[in-house]
């Protein structure tokens, strides 16, 4: 039985990542790089996350990690964090974050494959069928045929958008698969009883983890392009990082924190299954904004590559 206090705090979290996706097109759209959206973003989120840490824990900083918990999430943060969200950011500008949200539907399974071959993890013959439909989802939206005689199939949007959105998708995959090695270090680890037994604050301390391994390498690269010019130049036009902290502040920070809340009210598959609609619930603010209009290829796409993940999570 999923609670209504669990539906209503998923849908609040869908409405938040929409939100997200919508800003950061908007931002990179305004001329903001990817890195210094990405590298703004994991700095803000990761302050409001100590603060909320240390309300939870009374410390603002990740209590009990090991060495091996501090290995995987750094690995997670690089994966899920630094290099998905900076290929992802690159293919909302060249493709929108709407058929971005299409292609990314592909996460879930990278991480039940990934999760089947490293985690010993499950993968059913429902999983089966809710991957192929996933993927046949995402080919109906990008895939057209020509008018022509010869009936070649081909991509309607611009194939380095598509690969960026892949990669961003694999990076999300592996990111959350890498992400649950490290928090079961964690839980192990960690030897104050009421925070081990707490269901928020091994994934929230996972995730400040994980964006501090963000900041950490997004400012690598910073440093190695000589960068910092331009990043607080972006830091101090009010058009890029107002939109931007928005952003980090109600889908980076609140939309983990909500998510995490939402499955203690309901299950894991009708979460993940609500939160995968982005690309759906999408459709109206695009068109608002962009004045983008859809056809009935990409909402017959969007929808079969959701129900594939549905069927994924809930069977």
């Amino acid at each position: 039985m999923i609670s209504t206090t669990g539906g209503l705090i998923a849908i609040l979290t869908l409405l938040l990542w929409t939100l997200s996706a919508v800003v950061f097109e908007l931002v990179g759209r305004r001329g903001g790089s990817s890195i210094n959206i990405n590298l703004s973003k994991c700095i803000i989120a990761t302050l409001f996350i100590s603060i909320f840490l240390l309300f939870v824990s009374g410390s603002f900083y990740p209590l009990g990690a090991n060495s091996k918990t501090w290995f995987w999430l750094f690995l997670s943060g690089l994966t899920g964090f630094a290099i998905c969200d900076v290929a992802m950011v690159n293919a909302y500008k060249m493709i929108s974050a709407r058929l971005t949200g299409i292609i990314m539907t592909s996460g879930p399974i990278i991480a039940a494959v990934l999760g089947f071959f490293f985690l010993d993890e499950r993968l059913s013959i429902i999983s089966v069928l809710g991957i192929l439909l996933t993927i046949s989802g995402i080919v109906i939206c990008i895939v057209s045929k020509d008018s022509g005689s010869s009936k070649k199939m081909h991509i309607d949007i611009p194939a380095k958008g598509v690969v960026l959105a892949f990669i961003a998708a694999v990076g999300q995959g592996s990111g959350l698969v890498l992400s649950k090695v490290g928090m079961n270090f964690y839980r192990d680890s960690l030897d104050i009883v009421s925070l081990s037994e707490s269901s928020i604050y091994i994934p929230l301390s996972s995730t400040m983890i994980r964006l501090m391994t963000s900041v950490a390498i997004l400012a690598i690269v910073v440093c190695v392009r000589k960068g910092w010019s331009e990043f607080f130049s972006f830091c101090k036009t009010k058009r890029l990082i107002m939109p931007t902290s928005f952003a980090a502040f109600f889908a980076t920070f609140l939309g983990v924190v909500f998510s995490l809340i939402a499955l203690n009210y309901a299950s894991a598959a009708f979460v993940s299954t609500i939160l995968s609609m982005v690309p759906i619930v999408i459709i109206l603010p695009d068109y608002i904004l962009y004045k983008r209009k859809v056809n009935a290829k990409q909402i017959i796409g969007s929808i079969v590559s959701i129900a594939g993940v549905a069927i994924m999570f809930i069977f």
